[in-house]
């Protein structure tokens, strides 16, 4: 979950995906996902200007859980769907 701030455009490269359950659910619900993502990400235009860090990619590390919807909150469903409850991006190098 990237989230673009500024009208300037937004180039990501996805290095890994790492995942694990957390809780163990019920026969009604499935478990919570806590999802780990990083790679790298560049923001702004291509610039040859030395001391513009536009376009510079950036190495990111972004953790995220993910909560199943509460069956027949919003309706039965034969696929479990999932919601963000907790997002933090952060850049690491």
């Amino acid at each position: 979950m990237l989230y673009q701030v500024s009208p300037l455009p937004l180039l990501y490269s996805i290095a890994s995906i790492d995942y694990s359950t957390s809780g163990t659910g019920t026969a009604d619900t499935p478990p919570s996902l806590l999802v780990v993502v990083s790679g790298t990400v560049a923001h702004g235009q291509m610039d040859t200007n030395a001391k513009n860090i536009n376009n510079v990619p950036r190495t990111f590390s972004q953790t995220f859980l993910m909560i199943p919807e509460v069956p027949g909150a919003i309706g039965q469903a034969a696929e479990p769907k999932y919601f963000v409850s907790a997002d933090t991006m952060r850049f690491v190098g």
